[in-house]
């Protein structure tokens, strides 16, 4: 038995985990590569692009809305309406961004 743990213990955090999620028959951790124990640099990239473009969705939504609201200096009210309108679409962006990464991160996990 203190073999055993003297054995694991020179393996590494890392290795531990993933060998001991194998014995228990549990996957791998997502983002990690099971042969080699390092990231899934393919499979990061695969996560991000999807992310990265609602970002870029509602912040571009946003800021389309933002100018606008610059476009009109002398009326204050519609400047102000376009103002609040952008900080509800980044509002309502991140709330679905949020709700992306949790149930990708669910489905991940399910796999």
């Amino acid at each position: 038995m203190e073999s055993t743990y003297l054995n694991t213990a020179a393996l590494g955090n890392r290795q531990l985990i993933s060998s001991s999620l194998y014995r228990i028959g549990m996957s791998s951790p997502p983002f990690i590569d099971p042969e080699s124990d390092e990231l899934d640099l393919a499979q990061i990239r695969e996560e991000a692009f999807p992310l990265a473009g609602l970002i870029v969705l509602f912040g571009g939504a946003a800021l389309l809305v933002f100018l606008l609201a610059l476009l009109f200096p002398g009326n204050s009210l519609l400047g102000g309406v376009f103002s609040l309108v952008s900080q509800f679409i980044l509002a309502v962006g991140t709330g679905i961004v949020l709700l992306y990464v949790v149930a990708r991160g669910r489905q991940l996990a399910d796999d």
